[in-house]
């Protein structure tokens, strides 16, 4: 790309084509790093979790904000809804922030253009009265996957060998890093292939609840999100 905008420098329709070609490639490269930086701290078990006081009555909405602008460009409708009974839990908000925001941004990328993405956080009783579970239920219409490639499909670096996976760029680190720091977080991830077109995912983590009072107002789900 830098080659042909020096070359063209006086052609500007071109020159502006170049540029935002490789700021898609720097950008692709940027996450590809930091997607690699993550999977080796994970393998070097040198992630520290920590779970803090947090309300997650509005986490689906702020997801659905985080991926709101890159589903727009494509035309895909968003649907966000919660069924929760009690917000007020502890949570390590970085870590799970980045699997739901993978998974929820996983979509957009293989959703079609006036595609259709759902999202859901959904709580359940826990194992005792102190706990719950909360699931993240990302359901969307795109290009699905066979069921030949699902066990392979949280492995690194793995993607499925069709047409579409290779017009679109990808390192297929994302869902191995979501399993990955699921487990670390005692939770779990189900992807099930709908039928027709289109992909459920699935996580769900164990979390105990905390009081109202004992949580701090800075205390967001997106905080200190890596976009």
């Amino acid at each position: 790309c830098t080659d042909s905008i020096n070359t063209n420098i006086s052609n500007p329709v071109l020159v502006d084509k170049k540029a935002k070609e490789a700021k898609v490639a720097e950008e692709h490269l940027l996450g590809f790093i930091n997607n690699l930086n993550e999977l080796s701290q994970i393998e070097k078990k040198s992630i520290k979790l920590v779970e803090a006081p947090t309300d997650i009555s509005d986490a689906v909405d702020k997801i659905k904000s985080l991926i709101q602008t890159a589903a727009d460009k494509k035309r895909i409708t968003l649907e966000a809804k919660t069924e929760i009974f009690n917000p007020y839990i502890y949570q390590d908000v970085v870590h799970t922030t980045n699997v739901v925001l993978n998974i929820a941004m996983n979509a957009v990328k293989y959703t079609p253009v006036g595609g259709k993405i759902k999202l859901c956080l959904k709580q359940t009783p826990g194992r005792n009265e102190n706990e719950c579970f909360v699931d993240f239920i990302c359901e969307d219409n795109g290009i699905g996957i066979s069921k030949k490639f699902l066990p392979y499909v949280c492995k690194p670096f793995a993607r499925e060998d069709n047409k579409i996976n290779k017009e679109i760029p990808g390192s297929g680190l994302g869902l191995a890093i979501a399993k990955e720091l699921l487990k670390l977080m005692d939770g779990t991830i189900t992807i099930t292939p709908k039928k027709g077109k289109g992909v459920i995912v699935r996580t769900s983590q164990p979390h105990r609840f905390c009081k109202k009072d004992d949580i701090d107002r800075d205390t967001v789900l997106t905080q200190n999100v890596r976009l």
